[in-house]
Order: structure tokens, then C-alpha cells, then sequence
């Protein structure tokens, strides 16, 4: 009687209980497990391939980018604007408090 080499055996030991499990495998049930396993990964692989979206194709992505910086240069703008007029207003309110201080020296 010829021992093959893929036979296995698998023993489980509760760590509570002292009975022991023994299953054993022939060599077929060993390959079958193993194709399964290899399949199994194959196939999840061919879904994650196909399902996810490809960054090239992100073009609403690079849509909001560039609206991003947009509005980004806009208030910038707005900012440098608003801090020339603010610097406009106090300049007019020095000359309009130096007219009146003129009026009430008259």
C-alpha cells in the first residue's frame, strides 16, 4: 500500500475540549480545494478590474478643479479690490474731516 504524497490529514484541537478532530484529504479534494481558492481570487480580481471607475475617465473631477482655482483667483480679486477701495474710503474721509475741520476754523 502506497502512501501518496498529497493525501493530508487536518487535526482540530478545541482548546476546551480533549476530543480530537481528525479530517483527511485526498489528493483530488486537495485540488479541488486549491482551484477553488485560485478561481475564487481570479474572479473577485475581474470584478474589482471592471468595476472600478478609471481615474483617466474622472473628468468631472478635473471639471471641479479647475472651477476650484477659479473661484479661488475670484476671491483674491475680490479681496485686493476690497482693500483698495477700503484704503480709497479712508483717504476720502481724511480730506472730508480736514474740509470740515477748515469750515468750523471759518
Amino acid at each position: 500500500m502506497r502512501k501518496s504524497i498529497w493525501n493530508g490529514t487536518l487535526i482540530v484541537v478545541a482548546p476546551d475540549s480533549p476530543r480530537v478532530v481528525k479530517f483527511r484529504f485526498t489528493g483530488i479534494a486537495i485540488w479541488i480545494l486549491a482551484l477553488s481558492f485560485v478561481l475564487s481570487f481570479l474572479t473577485i480580481a475581474a470584478f474589482a478590474y471592471v468595476f472600478t471607475p478609471s481615474p483617466t475617465a474622472d473628468v468631472e473631477g478635473s471639471r471641479l478643479a479647475s472651477e476650484n482655482q477659479q473661484l479661488k483667483v475670484k476671491n483674491l480679486n475680490v479681496a485686493t479690490g476690497a482693500s483698495k477701495i477700503e484704503a480709497s474710503v479712508d483717504r476720502l474721509e481724511q480730506q472730508a474731516h480736514h474740509i470740515q475741520e477748515l469750515l468750523d476754523a471759518e
